[in-house]
């Protein structure tokens, strides 16, 4: 890596940050967890549907039509769970702007999570390109005296452990910290 090379360009994490590099399995748990009362309802409601289509092969009307009605209500709960969850929505959006909070308050805690530690992580990138930088200015540094004088290797090398031993006794620190 040559020291004039531009610094790579960072951005800050969008606040829809995992939506969009979801899986769609990824995205169905985090519903199921979120919504679990549209998730009992949709169950529900095919079983119901199952069912009504079993007593229809059967031939036992009475039946059949029990697991139908059942099925209506199962549909009728679904329904008022999804306007719920949505009212629910609506009303931290409204609370969140009215705190002046970021569009992140009102953000899923599985998105939020996805989002800090894409920020954590661009951050660690950053040190890494610092000291990469910093490593790279000691080399040309020690090339420059190796060109005047006879560089002390061992202790160039003492140094560089001594210094790595203190960045990782820095970093257990702050991960102590954090916990």
């Amino acid at each position: 890596m040559s020291s004039s090379s531009a610094e790579p360009a960072i951005s800050p994490p969008s606040p829809h940050y995992g939506i969009e590099n979801e899986t769609f399995s990824d995205k169905a748990k985090r519903k199921i967890k979120e919504e679990p009362l549209v998730t009992i309802g949709a169950i529900a409601t095919v079983g119901a549907l199952l069912m009504a289509t079993r007593q229809f092969r059967r031939g036992d009307r009475r039946s059949m039509n029990h697991w139908l009605r059942f099925r209506v209500a199962a549909q009728g709960f679904t329904v008022l769970a999804i306007c719920s969850y949505g009212f629910a929505i609506r009303s931290r959006r409204k609370a969140a702007e009215e705190a002046g909070e970021p569009a992140t308050a009102i953000q899923p805690l599985a998105v939020r999570q996805q989002a800090k530690e894409k920020e954590e992580f661009q951050k660690r990138l950053e040190n890494a390109v610092r000291a990469s930088k910093a490593e790279e200015e000691q080399y040309k540094n020690l090339k420059e005296q190796e060109g005047k004088e006879g560089v002390d290797w061992k202790k160039a090398w003492k140094e560089g452990i001594l210094r790595k031993n203190k960045e990782n006794d820095e970093k257990r620190i702050k991960a102590s910290e954090r916990e």
